[in-house]
């Protein structure tokens, strides 16, 4: 008898493939499929045709700074020196902006790194309990968006402009200026560029990550 192993396929609906695999690590959060990887490749999917969202961009999860408030989506906030967001101007040395919508999420490792994994035969009230302490520590955390459609939070800016980050009562606001009033250094900051206005009226921008 042939003993499947890594690589065999096992099942075929209408030209659908599933192959067996030795790697398994999703992490324990809900999903609606979890799928393993092969180890040689480190492949969990491949297509020969597209992968449809109804998600605009492409985010990934971010620590935020100890002394970070809340960052809404939409807004415009920092980087500090640390790698951690902020939304403080004089921690700022980039920019970046928070993701409404996002069609592919990375770094959905982050509670690994703040919470002791909980296991897959765990009871129903350590899950509660586990489950509690996630959405505390999902609070430092926030999704930033690095290339797609994003909104951003301001009002009646031109299409073809630039979002440049200002500071306002010591926090980080946003403006849009056109490409001939823009300066070197707020193109080097600028967070994106204006195309279109969304039907709440905010502005949607391509991400220009610095």
């Amino acid at each position: 008898m042939h003993r499947a192993s890594e690589g065999d396929a096992y099942l075929s609906l209408n030209k659908g493939f599933f192959y067996i695999v030795n790697s398994y690590s999703p992490n324990w959060q809900g999903a609606a499929l979890k799928l393993g990887h092969n180890s040689q490749t480190q492949r969990s999917i491949n297509v020969s045709g597209t992968i449809n969202t109804q998600g605009r961009d492409y985010a990934e999860y971010m620590f935020k700074n100890a002394s970070c408030g809340e960052i809404l989506k939409g807004d415009v906030c920092g980087i500090d020196n640390k790698g951690l967001l902020t939304d403080k101007w004089n921690e700022a040395i980039s920019f970046v902006i928070k993701s409404t919508n996002p069609s592919f999420v990375g770094g959905d490792d982050w509670h690994e790194k703040v919470l002791k994994p909980i296991s897959e035969q765990a009871t129903e009230q350590e899950r509660e309990s586990y489950l509690k302490r996630l959405q505390e520590e999902r609070k430092k955390v926030d999704r930033i968006a690095f290339s797609g459609q994003v909104p951003v939070n301001i009002i009646d800016a031109e299409v073809g402009a630039y979002l440049v980050p200002v500071e306002r009562n010591g926090k980080i606001g946003v403006i849009a200026k056109s490409k001939s009033d823009l300066s070197m250094t707020e193109y080097m900051d600028s967070v994106g560029k204006v195309i279109a206005i969304g039907d709440d009226g905010r502005t949607i921008a391509l991400v220009k990550v610095c």
